[in-house]
């Protein structure tokens, strides 16, 4: 950043810069047999001086130049914060803030006790539960989610979420079907039906992406080719064999879900340390340390899947947690007695941000889901997919950080019929 040296003394015009200088340093240093589907990938970086002001550099208040930033295919308002004086002027970051759809997020440079320090329990400062707290509370839980085979919802935007779209958009496909609110134009009626998948459209269909390694699904990666292959007894313990050495995606539709469902499993089981923890790795990492949670979870199965020729996509959206669930697998915590202790002496339902896959079989998106128990439940909102391409793997996911916190659901109907 020595370009921006002037900063501190007078207002700059907007000046850009690839993100290779300075962040992408370690990339120039990686082995020449690195996957194409990799990168580097140049992006555009903008940042314009807005002021002269006072941040926090870990020990004092220091003078700080600070900067609007924006990234090129990142649609998220950022400001950073550098010291102006010193050898590292310009250079060493006191404070990163994110103006994200549900919140303001700030970033501030700390030594480490006092940031750890900061994270112990204090009954005078009690600390934020984020993941928690983004959660859509149901006036009364759904009833025996995990044997229903249909659930009919409404959604809408919360009264004054000043921060969320005004028009609430929910897609159609893989077991979720969408229309207008029929009792309220501001709302939408969705349907999770089992046994009702959606017909992918002409263009998912011709769509090459679903089929493509990329950065975060990297399905080309021999760890992620060798896991795959371990669907493979599986299918045959249960009567259906593959055809040896298969790997073109070109099977009858029983055998393509046969394979599709075991590679869910065998994702579940490899993945035995689930935390939420992991900052977003890519199938390739999370196939090598099998830790991780839903994002981890989605990304991996969408990689094994690409890697057996079945074109993959990720899914983002809600899940359905009781009251005392997990944020990572949806299930309920008991006591030794197996019964849930309710705050407030109620048991009430509620709906969690979460990650899932679909697999594209017979023309049909079939939902997959590695982080819960069961292969998938009525008890998924789908807000938006993803086929993690690097050109959008950034986008697709500010509709969902659009409506975190925004959100409210009322659940009209739960079939547990699976009779046509």
């Amino acid at each position: 950043r020595s370009s921006c040296r002037p900063c501190a003394h007078r207002p700059a015009a907007p000046r850009q810069r690839s993100e290779e200088q300075p962040r992408l340093h370690s990339c120039r240093r990686l082995p020449l047999s690195r996957r194409p589907e990799l990168g580097p990938r140049v992006v555009n970086l903008t940042s314009t001086l807005m002021r002269i002001d006072k941040a926090w550099d870990g020990t004092q208040m220091v003078e700080a130049s600070v900067w609007a930033v924006q990234i090129s295919d990142v649609p998220v308002n950022m400001t950073e914060a550098y010291e102006t004086r010193g050898a590292t002027r310009c250079y060493r970051m006191l404070q990163m803030g994110l103006d994200m759809p549900f919140g303001y997020l700030l970033a501030s440079l700390s030594e480490k006790e006092p940031a750890l320090q900061s994270a112990e329990p204090d009954a005078n400062r009690p600390l934020p539960e984020l993941v928690y707290t983004m959660f859509v509370i149901l006036a009364q839980p759904i009833e025996r989610v995990n044997e229903a085979r249909m659930v009919e919802i409404s959604v809408g935007i919360k009264a004054g979420s000043s921060r969320a779209p005004v028009d609430l958009k929910l897609p159609t496909g893989g077991y979720q079907r969408v229309e207008p609110d029929p009792d309220d134009a501001a709302r939408l009626r969705v349907w999770v039906d089992l046994m009702a998948p959606q017909d992918a459209t002409p263009e998912e269909l011709a769509e090459t992406d679903f089929r493509s390694p990329s950065a975060m699904i990297d399905s080309s990666d021999e760890v992620i080719i060798e896991l795959s292959h371990k669907a493979d007894p599986l299918c045959a313990e249960d009567g259906k064999p593959l055809p040896k050495g298969h790997t073109n995606g070109k099977l009858p539709i029983a055998l393509a879900e046969e394979l599709a469902y075991a590679l869910r499993q065998i994702v579940h089981e490899h993945i035995e340390d689930k935390h939420l923890s992991t900052a977003y790795a890519s199938a390739s990492e999370t196939a090598r340390t099998a830790s991780g949670d839903c994002t981890e979870h989605a990304v991996l199965l969408a990689a094994v899947l690409r890697a057996r020729g079945i074109p993959s996509r990720v899914c983002h959206g809600l899940v359905y947690v009781e009251q005392g669930g997990s944020a990572i697998d949806g299930q309920v915590h008991v006591d030794a007695s197996g019964n849930v202790d309710p705050a407030g002496g109620r048991l009430t339902g509620q709906y969690g941000w979460h990650m899932w896959t679909q697999a594209l079989i017979a023309g049909k998106w079939i939902d997959l889901d590695a982080t819960l128990h069961l292969p998938f439940t009525v008890g998924h909102v789908l807000v938006g997919t993803s086929s993690m391409a690097d050109k959008d793997a950034h986008n697709n996911h500010m509709q969902m950080a659009a409506l975190i916190g925004n959100l409210e659901i009322t659940v009209h109907d739960v079939s547990h019929s699976f009779e046509r």
